[in-house]
Order: C-alpha cells, then sequence, then structure tokens
C-alpha cells in the first residue's frame, strides 16, 4: 500500500504602504510504498521525509528569497542480482537564496531584471546501522552560483523581444 501525506502553512504579511509583501512556508511530506525505477533498478520507498522552509520578501523593484529543505528516505533495492546489500539510505540536505531586482521603463513597455542566487547541496547514503555507504562511495558537498539578466521590450500587445544570459 502507499502512503503519502503532505502537509503546509504559508503566512503572508503585507508591510504597511501595501507594496511590501513577506512570505514564510513551513511543511513536510512522507512518503511509504511507492516503487520507482532508478539507475540501480527497481527501488521501494520504504519512508521518505521532507520537511522544508521557504521565505521571500517582496516589494516593487526586489524580490529575495531564502530555502532550505531535506530528505531522509529509507528505501530497498528490489533487484537483488545487482546488489548483495538491499538496504538504501539518503540522507539530503539543500538550502539556498535568490535576490532579483526588477524595473519597467519606456512607458511600461520595457522591462529589465538582474539578480543572483547561490545553492549548497549535501547528499549522502550512510546507515547508521551498519556504518557503511548504501548508494555513494562519500557523501557529496556542491555549491551553485548564478548571474542573470533580462531585458524585455513590448512591440505591441502580441510579440515581445526578450534577451537573457545566465552565467
Amino acid at each position: 500500500d502507499d502512503d503519502i501525506m503532505f502537509r503546509s502553512i504559508r503566512m503572508d504579511k503585507y508591510l504597511p504602504g501595501g507594496d511590501q509583501l513577506l512570505s514564510f512556508e513551513r511543511g513536510i511530506s512522507t512518503i511509504k510504498g511507492p516503487v520507482f525505477q532508478s539507475g540501480i533498478g527497481r527501488v521501494q520507498n520504504l519512508e521518505a521525509t521532507r520537511p522544508f522552509t521557504r521565505f521571500n520578501y517582496s516589494n516593487k523593484n526586489w524580490n529575495v528569497l531564502a530555502h532550505f529543505s531535506s530528505r531522509d528516505g529509507d528505501q530497498v533495492n528490489l533487484v537483488e542480482a545487482l546488489a548483495t546489500d538491499f538496504a538504501l539510505k539518503t540522507q539530503e540536505k539543500r538550502y539556498g537564496a535568490e535576490a532579483q531586482w526588477h524595473s519597467e521603463f519606456g512607458g511600461g513597455r520595457g522591462r529589465v531584471v538582474v539578480g543572483g542566487s547561490y545553492t549548497h547541496e549535501y547528499v549522502n547514503s550512510f546507515d547508521p546501522d551498519t556504518g557503511r555507504q548504501t548508494v555513494l562511495w562519500e557523501p557529496v558537498d556542491t555549491d551553485r552560483e548564478a548571474l542573470f539578466g533580462q531585458a524585455d521590450w513590448s512591440l505591441n500587445k502580441y510579440f515581445k523581444l526578450v534577451g537573457a544570459a545566465r552565467m
């Protein structure tokens, strides 16, 4: 049987003046039972828990957001011929932030957006019962950074020119 549960709460607060908004969201999901295909074969999800938190501030020209999520998973490999140990434990953590500035020009026909983002991700497959890794050779840490920009110009109500870059 599959058992999938998701709960979340979100709170929005408009600050004085009406053009500033603070948003906060917190949630969790748990999944038990589904079978999925992976690079090592069919895997059954015995139990995976994924909590998350998001924060956002926006006003007329700025949008700033931060996020955190994690996942603790207990899976089992259903293809016995591919492995001698069928337990698959996974732990993931991801957090990041993004800021973007945007403004209109040309009487509202044009728009420019510039910003940057950062995300850190940690993945591990340590099994505390055996003291060994189950999927990865060792934990993996990655960082992703980006700078981006975009400019739009409305030619008429049907066509818009758009140029964008991301590094």
